[in-house]
């Protein structure tokens, strides 16, 4: 019991000291998932002025009809999203690129909104891995990396003021009657019982322990009263038994005697039968080694450079996978290679996502290219909770 009450208030100590300290992992992805619809259209808006060489105080009265639609989504997603908000409605904006901007929105627009919040693995924005190719300049899509870092970091940052905050405040004698509930007139009943049922405790805790240190006392004369009686019962039967082995050994010599003065019986031979005894034959064991079982599974695209999420992988060919890996069960490792039977237009669209994280390339990459060949597998292992490719697939665009 007294191990317990220790273990109990040690519990609550360690509880209590935990509370206030630095923000935690949960804290991180809360952050993120604030930011990265926001970081998806940033990103896009940025890859526009990149790709035109505009920016807001470009002159639009020397465009012509085409421009000008392409120039209208770009302001109204610009002037909407300059400043940050959480309040976005994914599918809206994929609608507003369709007028002007379909290509952008398909190759730009759906690859950002796939790495940063389809992906279970992002939690951050030190890294974003897709980069669009074909545009004049990357200055305003660096600019626009560190805008949603320094908001990340601000969410970040209130947080953790926030619990400093909440560990760091007094108590004063100006503030406790907010603090603590205010007492009410008349009898609190509930208190009250708890009063009485904390008392009864006491006294019968007290009540036990003068209890068990009377107790042995009394136990060690009625033990000693109890032996007396068993070793007076023993001596008795020892006595009886003594008595009883002693007439029988009497009894035993007069039988021996008799017997050694009357006629002995006739000796009987007994001749040995000879018997062949042939030898068993010999008992094969065969032990049969176990087999080692190599299985098939299945990936996506990878969440990042080498790396396939555990969660992502299947033992069934998908709609979405792009690779498929033999693997030894033993080990976790085996050969890694491209489903060239696959729907492989996502990676010809987008090679920079799907192929270059985990494949080398023989021959350049050509937009044109119908078709992949796998010239040498890759090698994969499981490490963690990830696939990591040891080394990469090399791969030719036909």
């Amino acid at each position: 019991m007294k191990k317990f009450v220790i273990g109990f208030i040690t519990s609550l100590l360690l509880i209590n000291s935990s509370y206030g300290q630095e923000v935690t992992k949960n804290d991180s992805i809360a952050a993120y998932k604030n930011v990265n619809k926001w970081a998806v259209v940033k990103l896009t808006i940025a890859y526009m002025e990149d790709f035109k060489g505009w920016s807001s105080e470009t002159n639009e009265k020397r465009f012509d009809a085409k421009q000008k639609i392409e120039w209208k989504t770009y302001k109204n997603l610009n002037d909407e999203f300059y400043e940050f908000t959480n309040d976005i409605n994914l599918e809206s904006v994929s609608k507003d690129l369709s007028k002007g901007w379909v290509k952008t929105r398909d190759e730009v627009f759906k690859a950002y909104k796939l790495e940063l919040i389809d992906s279970v693995k992002k939690v951050h924005f030190k890294e974003v891995v897709f980069k669009p190719k074909k545009t004049l300049t990357t200055s305003n899509r660096t600019k626009v990396l560190e805008s949603i870092k320094k908001q990340y970091d601000k969410l970040i940052s209130e947080k953790s003021l926030e619990l400093s905050n909440v560990s760091d405040k007094e108590v004063s004698a100006n503030t406790i009657k907010d603090i603590l509930p205010q007492s009410k007139k008349g009898i609190d009943w509930g208190q009250m019982f708890l009063y009485a049922l904390l008392a009864i405790s006491v006294l019968f805790n007290l009540f036990s322990f003068f209890k068990s240190r009377s107790r042995p006392e009394k136990n060690k004369k009625e033990k000693k009263g109890n032996y007396d009686d068993f070793y007076k019962s023993e001596n008795a039967s020892l006595k009886e038994l003594k008595i009883k082995l002693e007439e029988e050994n009497t009894k035993l010599k007069n039988e021996k005697w008799e017997n050694s003065n009357a006629v002995r019986p006739v000796e009987k031979v007994i001749m040995p039968i000879e018997k062949t005894i042939e030898d068993e034959e010999p008992i094969t064991i065969e032990f049969k080694v176990p087999e080692i079982e190599n299985k098939l599974i299945y990936f996506p695209s990878p969440f990042e450079e080498r790396r396939f999420a555990i969660e992502d992988t299947s033992e069934k060919e998908k709609p979405t996978s792009l690779y498929v890996a033999n693997i030894n069960a033993n080990s976790n490792k085996g050969d890694i290679s491209l489903i060239e039977t696959a729907d492989l237009s996502r990676a010809l669209n987008s090679p920079n996502i799907y192929l270059e994280t985990v494949c080398e390339y023989e021959n350049a990459y050509n937009s044109e290219a119908k078709g992949i060949k796998v010239v040498e597998d890759g090698e994969v292992i499981l490490d963690g909770e990830d696939w990591v490719v040891k080394s990469k697939i090399k791969i030719k665009f036909i």
